[in-house]
């Protein structure tokens, strides 16, 4: 028997979790629905695991060989890390105690780790830390429509919170999709993204503008100034 590690759909190829297959004496990665990589535990030189992502948790497992490219592969939770890592340290897997599907809920639900806790926080200016449950459609909805109201709010909105607020929004509704194919908002939520964008660009092409005027004025001013001087 095997072990097939699963992914969080989210960082998958069109919703499609990838997948670690632990075999007796050999791992495959799989990414999407058809072919994957296989590497024997013996021709692995370690395992390591970096960048947790601070909405679902998760992170990437890198397997770098002794010879080759290193492979990476994202979604994954530490607890699934260390099976992995487990398995290339010993050069085998031992099936015998542990086989199966191992899903990356597991993780996401042990609410006894604040690590895998399901929950991750939100902020914004106008609003106080709440938690979003990524596992809940209204709450993902009711996460997203915050963050609109955030970027869509009057005035002017620091840089580093309109971004850190649109790396949010691409996540929530990434996992939205992925979840809840079917919500009726997904279009909406969806046509933000361009309307954001073009809002960007008018607004580059105002400051654009505003400095070109500037230039003029200044020199304007300056010969305006040689003038009376002479």
């Amino acid at each position: 028997m095997s072990k097939t590690l699963v992914a969080n759909p989210v960082w998958g190829l069109k919703g499609i979790p990838t997948r670690i297959i632990l075999d007796k004496k050999s791992l495959t990665i799989k990414n999407g629905i058809i072919g994957g990589k296989s590497m024997p535990y013996n021709s692995i030189s370690s395992v390591e695991f970096q960048a947790v992502n601070s909405l679902t948790l998760a992170g990437t497992i890198t397997i770098i060989p002794y010879r080759g490219a290193e492979v990476k592969a994202n979604g994954f939770y530490k607890g699934q890390f260390k099976k992995v890592k487990q398995a290339v340290e010993d050069g085998y897997f031992d099936d015998s105690n542990d086989s199966g599907e191992d899903n990356y809920q597991q993780y996401e639900n042990n609410s006894g780790s604040s690590q895998n806790s399901n929950f991750v926080e939100q902020s914004s200016p106008q609003r106080p830390l709440q938690e979003v449950d990524i596992n809940d459609e209204n709450s993902l909805t009711n996460a997203l429509n915050s963050i609109i109201s955030t970027i869509d709010a009057p005035g002017a909105i620091d840089v580093s919170v309109k971004e850190s607020s649109l790396a949010k929004y691409n996540n929530y509704l990434g996992m939205l999709k992925a979840s809840y194919p079917n919500n009726k908002l997904i279009p909406f939520f969806e046509s933000k993204i361009p309307e954001w964008k073009q809002k960007d660009k008018e607004h580059t092409k105002m400051l654009f503008k505003y400095l070109i005027y500037m230039a003029i004025a200044f020199v304007v001013l300056f010969f305006i100034t040689t003038r009376c001087m002479h």
